[in-house]
Order: C-alpha cells, then structure tokens, then sequence
C-alpha cells in the first residue's frame, strides 16, 4: 500500500461526494457498515485499493449494462481511518462521515458485549445515516 498524500486525500474526498457510499444496516448478526466507490473505470478503483486498502469487484457487463467496479472498506479500523483523512475535503457528505464516526465510537466490535442504551444510540446513528443517504434535496444547494 502507498501512503496517501494530501492530494490523494483531497482527490478522493471529491470522488466520494460524487461516486461514492457510507453506509449502514441492521441485520440479523448486528450492523454492517461500508464505505464504497462504484465507477465504470477500473484504474479509479485500483488507485483505491493502492492507497487506501480494501477491496475490488467488478460487476454487471450483461447486455446494455456496462461493466463497473467497486471499491470497498468494511473494517471498523478501517473506515475510521479513512474517513479521518478524507473529512477535512469533504462538502456533499461530510454529515454521513461524522454520523459514521460517531457510529463506529459506539461499537465495541461485538454486538453482544452492547448494553441497551449502546444498542439504541447505534440504533439512532443507522438511521439518521439512512436519512442522510436519501435521494432528495441538495445538501450544498
């Protein structure tokens, strides 16, 4: 892994107010949260991986649907790494990566070790990080 320099941090806050996701869900083993980038253009996604860690897939390319990859981090250290450093250069989501911050601060990396006022205040960040993802009005409108 390369080591990010302002300019990739400051590049890749840019890609991840246009192309990119953080997100979180409940499910039935606790809460699953991801930071991602979708793009049509393999080098994009590669150049994330090179320096920001996590994974690559490539998915679609059936009929009119054009092959696009994506980038993705998982890990609590991981995403709280990431969006440290991408934060200062953040406009469109820089709400989603301080309610994801917040987020993972209150998970101890085992569901069941939870009290719950814990479980309820994760509970209260999934949601307000849904309401935040939601197609709707400009936030820098």
């Amino acid at each position: 892994m390369k080591t990010p320099t302002t300019q990739d941090w400051m590049y890749t806050a840019g890609i991840l107010d246009g192309e990119g996701t953080i997100m979180a869900v409940i499910g039935r083993n606790g809460v699953d949260t991801c930071v991602s980038v979708a793009n049509t253009h393999e080098g994009l996604i590669d150049y994330l991986v090179e320096r920001f860690r996590g994974t690559k897939g490539s998915y679609g390319n059936e009929g009119k649907n054009k092959k696009y990859y994506r980038w993705r981090i998982g890990s609590k250290e991981d995403i709280c790494w990431f969006l440290e450093g991408v934060m200062p250069f953040l406009i469109v989501k820089i709400d989603q990566a301080k309610c994801m911050l917040t987020l993972q601060s209150l998970r101890p990396g085992n569901k069941h070790n939870q009290d719950e006022d814990t479980e309820m205040k994760v509970a209260l960040q999934v949601v307000n990080l849904q309401r935040l993802n939601q197609r709707g009005e400009d936030p820098i409108a």
